[in-house]
């Protein structure tokens, strides 16, 4: 039960950075939706929190989000390459 009251607030404290600087969301999301990044986010933490994995958003997982919302094609072909000790493996 704690767990999801931790992600709630690990939530909030991240929408609420990017509510009070702009610009940082500007700059990180271009001109794609705010609420779609937000939804996406969301999914994700939630996502991580179940899998047992640390439920904070990682680095490579926003930048997943912001490709698959700048172009879907792109975000396609990023998730054909799966990470290995030996590096990116790309399946197909």
């Amino acid at each position: 039960m704690s767990e999801n009251v931790d992600v709630k607030i690990y939530l909030n404290n991240f929408f609420n950075f990017f509510d009070k600087n702009p610009n940082e969301l500007r700059s990180l999301i271009g001109t794609s939706s705010k609420k779609r990044f937000y939804n996406e986010v969301e999914k994700l933490v939630y996502k991580n929190a179940k899998e047992g994995e640390e439920f904070e958003i990682t680095q490579n997982q926003i930048i997943d989000i912001i490709v698959m919302l700048n172009d879907f094609q792109a975000y396609q072909f990023r998730k054909s390459f799966v990470d290995t000790k030996f590096g990116e493996i790309f399946l197909n």
